[in-house]
């Protein structure tokens, strides 16, 4: 398997966090406004796709 494809989940974990923090400097920008709730609701997401991902890459190995 490609070391790429093994990282599908922890980096779409990342585009999350990435996004909802891009959306919020550009709320920032246009509207003045900033809210912390969308980065912390996607923080736990992204460790929870981050730690299944590693889980599932070990187990991967393991059973080699």
């Amino acid at each position: 398997m490609h070391k790429q494809k093994n990282w599908t989940l922890a980096s779409g974990g990342i585009a999350i966090f990435v996004g909802a923090t891009l959306s919020q400097i550009f709320a920032y920008i246009t509207k003045n406004e900033f809210s912390f709730a969308p980065l912390v609701g996607s923080i736990p997401i992204t460790l929870i796709l981050i730690i299944i991902n590693i889980i599932m890459i070990k187990s991967n190995k393991n059973d080699q």
